[in-house]
């Protein structure tokens, strides 16, 4: 099934429910950051194939750094109902890691962009900034995440 077709499920079943411990409008902010994360993911990976473009030490920082916002958004919803403020740490977390990808980011740019002495080594450049600005993009999505986490914290703390 696709992730727009879980979403519609999702949609459905939230409908038939009288009541949620958390808002509709909230739960669909949240599936909808959550999508998008997972699709950024799949996107880069489908980039870094079709590109050719290996792992390098930033892309495995980024990544990395990804993965621990997906891990403090988990950890948040996992203790959203019992400790808010708890979870409401975790997505702090989400956004301190993200502030650490963009620096990785921009001095992965700089050292790329120094070779750029060679006009042969163009292509392969701007193939790996795409992909840096993937990853980038993929961790503002879990910072959208994390703020709808914010907000729910607030209404139920």
């Amino acid at each position: 099934m696709s992730t727009l077709a879980l979403l519609f499920v999702l949609l459905d079943e939230l409908h038939d429910t009288f009541v949620t411990p958390i808002d509709r409008e909230d739960i669909y902010n949240l599936s909808q950051a959550f999508e998008r994360m997972v699709n950024y993911a799949l996107t880069t990976i489908e980039e870094m194939n079709l590109l050719r473009v290996a792992a390098d030490e930033p892309i495995r920082r980024m990544v990395s750094l990804v993965r621990e916002q997906s891990e403090d958004l988990e950890a948040a919803m996992q203790r959203l109902a019992k400790n808010p403020r708890v979870a409401d740490d975790h997505a702090n977390h989400v956004h301190e890691k993200e502030r650490e990808v963009e620096r990785v980011y921009r001095d992965a740019i700089r050292n790329l962009f120094s070779r750029a002495s060679e006009p042969s080594a163009l292509p392969d450049i701007l193939y790996r900034r795409e992909v840096y600005r993937h990853i980038s993009n993929m961790a503002d999505r879990a910072v959208s995440a994390a703020n709808v986490l914010g907000m729910v914290v607030m209404k139920i703390a």
